[in-house]
């Protein structure tokens, strides 16, 4: 495992305060409308859930302002409703998968923003190889928000684990890129 970037912080509010390269450079960038939660790197580019603009976003490493970011989810293909508070990510291969929950918005202080009329909280993915981009639930309740995802391949096996509001863990198993059922 290489670790190609280190964030130094990020929050709801706040943005992204600093990215490190593993060759030392550092770039500042802040996201102070629309905030930024999971962060991950993924072929030189920074992929952050942001929950003041309930969407997940992609940006160039070097270069990312909020006039440079591409949106790679803000509706789901569950139901085509805005998503909830997108909230944390990971990625595995060329899939991205990232949790909707309802309470990032919640502890915004901004007027206007609202949690989406959206009574699904899921686990989406979504392949960063395919455009037009879109997110597809492969996890979802309408009681227990997911919190913390992770996903891995192992031996031919992709691996999701969630974490829930509830302290709970749910783990997903799928067989080969073949398959499109998680189970």
């Amino acid at each position: 495992f290489k670790t190609e970037v280190f964030i130094k912080n990020s929050g709801v509010l706040g943005g992204v305060e600093s990215v490190t390269t593993r060759r030392g450079k550092e770039s500042f960038h802040r996201f102070k409308e629309l905030g930024s939660n999971g962060l991950a790197y993924w072929k030189g580019n920074l992929v952050m859930c942001q929950h003041g603009g309930q969407r997940v976003v992609m940006c160039p490493l070097q270069d990312c302002t909020d006039g440079n970011v591409e949106v790679i989810a803000y509706k789901s293909d569950y139901n085509g409703k805005k998503l909830n508070s997108p909230n944390d990510i990971s990625i595995s291969g060329n899939m991205l998968y990232f949790s909707d929950p309802w309470f990032g918005l919640s502890t915004q202080s901004k007027p206007g923003y609202k949690l989406s009329n959206n009574v699904i909280y899921g686990v989406y993915s979504v392949n960063l190889n395919s455009r037009p981009y879109s997110a597809k639930l492969i996890w979802g309740s309408k009681s227990d928000a997911p919190n913390g995802v992770e996903a891995y391949d192992v031996d031919g096996v992709s691996w999701i684990v969630i974490g829930t509001s509830q302290g709970k863990l749910k783990f997903l198993k799928k067989r080969g890129y073949e398959h499109n059922e998680w189970v």
